[in-house]
């Protein structure tokens, strides 16, 4: 299998793949076209490729390939190539500034618990900092387990509707709330 690519004046430098996909991403990219050619379909991966004068700059592509037309041991692919680098650099700066929110809950004196609202009003935690599990006296695996389906569960039942009345205020509001309840 030919990893060069070129056009048809012998003449011309030919254009390596090699010199522009990222080395650990070279498996990923001809894995798929190995896998179109062997199963005669569509296949997909996402890879990352770079300028060979800049090897920092790196672009994040989805490629969609699939063979068309054989002619020996000549193979004339269809390729469609998306650009995601916008797509992926803001997801490694959501999980960045995630991870940098989670740390400094992590140090805050007392408990924390931040949850994402379901459409029909529960309250599903997807963090909680030592000091919420050492308030309720469990591990960070046995909260997520028996709040998993609504954290109204710690809430006493005489305060469940101060909390309902401050996520409301939340939700119409589109700010903070706060809230004090046993």
């Amino acid at each position: 299998f030919m990893h060069d690519l070129w056009d048809n004046d012998p003449t011309s430098p030919k254009l390596r793949i090699d010199d522009y996909i990222d080395r650990e991403d070279y498996a990923t990219f001809f894995g798929c076209i190995h896998s179109a050619l062997d199963n005669d379909a569509e296949a997909s991966c996402e890879v990352r490729f770079h300028k060979p004068s800049q090897d920092s700059a790196l672009s994040y592509i989805y490629a969609t390939m699939r063979p068309i037309a054989k002619a020996g041991e000549y193979v004339l692919f269809y390729c469609a190539i998306m650009n995601i680098t916008k797509l992926r650099v803001a997801e490694q700066k959501e999980r960045k500034a995630i991870e940098e929110f989670q740390n400094i809950m992590s140090d805050m004196p007392g408990g924390f618990c931040r949850m994402r609202l379901s459409p029909d009003g529960l309250a599903i935690p997807v963090y909680v900092n030592d000091g919420f599990c050492r308030l309720v006296g469990m591990s960070h695996d046995e909260v997520m387990a028996k709040y998993a389906d609504n954290a109204m569960w710690c809430v006493h039942p005489d305060d469940i509707q101060i909390v309902q009345a401050a996520i409301s205020d939340m939700l119409a509001k589109g700010e903070a709330s706060s809230s004090r309840f046993r």
